[in-house]
């Protein structure tokens, strides 16, 4: 190897640093899944949603959360549904 393409290689090199520098990668997006319920987005992870073996993403349709209100409350999810929806009408 000669100088130059020594020197060249390492021009080169700097160049591509500086340039990802300038350039940053988009970091990728998080999963997201529906709340059956409540119709918002939560991150896909089994903090929000319980664990479901029978659907194609293996998580439960309803976020933790509404999912505790709806069995501790004994409702159905039709009419937490609906408390949902006029809590966020007004």
């Amino acid at each position: 190897m000669t100088l130059d393409n020594i020197y060249n290689k390492h021009i080169y090199t700097m160049i591509k640093f500086f340039t990802n520098l300038l350039n940053p990668k988009t970091m990728a997006k998080a999963k997201m899944k529906t709340c059956s319920i409540s119709r918002k987005n939560f991150k896909a992870t089994n903090s929000n949603f319980y664990v479901n073996k029978n659907t194609v993403d293996g998580l439960h349709p309803y976020h933790k959360t509404f999912d505790n209100i709806r069995r501790t409350q004994d409702v159905t999810t039709q009419q937490l549904r609906n408390i949902v929806n006029l809590i966020n009408k007004a």
